[in-house]
């Protein structure tokens, strides 16, 4: 995603869906795969809010025409990792934190560290696939009708693929991008990168400028 499909889907979410908005920021700021971020839970937190680890994933397929869904640990063993939050995100972490507080009280529940981190407000149920795609539609026509911006269909996966990108786009190392992912070798990681046309420039003025 470029700066301008960034901002004006940033900006939508703000605008329409506020309590949804950490979700996708920490998918932009670490990532991270939409299934860990979904699995993810307060323990996984660290106390100061400034480092998170993954350890496991949510898992969702169909089998038989049932709908079947589990969390199982992440993909490959390099997926296991622990990744520092920034400090603007870390403070919107113990926010939400304090507001899942207040709505478990709310709706007479509990709260432990062992809560998803995610959850529908109402339901006080994790995140699902189905219910983030839900996020995009309602972006997407918020977007459209107050703005009249048409926001092309993407899915949570887009993320990670721009985190990839902007980290080459500033000669993160690939070695540190490829822990900060997860991926489990190099090959698959490249996949995830993307260049456009000013990169293309960028690079022929570099080589012959």
């Amino acid at each position: 995603m470029e700066e301008k499909e960034l901002y004006w889907f940033f900006r939508g979410l703000q605008e329409k869906r506020s309590y949804d908005l950490l979700f996708f920021v920490l998918l932009f700021v670490t990532g991270i795969r939409q299934g860990e971020a979904i699995a993810l839970k307060w323990s996984n937190i660290s106390p100061d809010f400034s480092s998170l680890k993954i350890e496991c994933t949510y898992v969702r397929y169909y089998e038989n025409h049932k709908k079947v869904e589990f969390e199982n640990a992440p993909k490959s063993k390099t997926s296991i990792r622990e990744l520092p939050i920034q400090k603007e995100v870390g403070e919107m972490l113990k926010e939400h934190k304090e507001t899942a507080k207040f709505i478990a009280k709310q709706y007479g529940k509990d709260f432990s560290e062992d809560e998803h981190v995610f959850l529908k407000v109402r339901q006080h149920v994790r995140y699902d696939h189905a219910y983030c795609t839900s996020i995009y539609k309602s972006v997407r026509k918020y977007l459209k009708e107050q703005y009249n911006i048409d926001a092309d269909s993407f899915s949570s996966h887009y993320f990670r693929h721009t985190f990839v990108t902007k980290g080459m786009r500033e000669n993160v190392p690939l070695e540190t991008l490829k822990q900060l992912t997860g991926h489990s070798n190099y090959n698959m990681l490249l996949k995830y990168a993307h260049s456009n046309d000013d990169d293309k420039k960028e690079a022929i003025n570099k080589m012959f400028g």
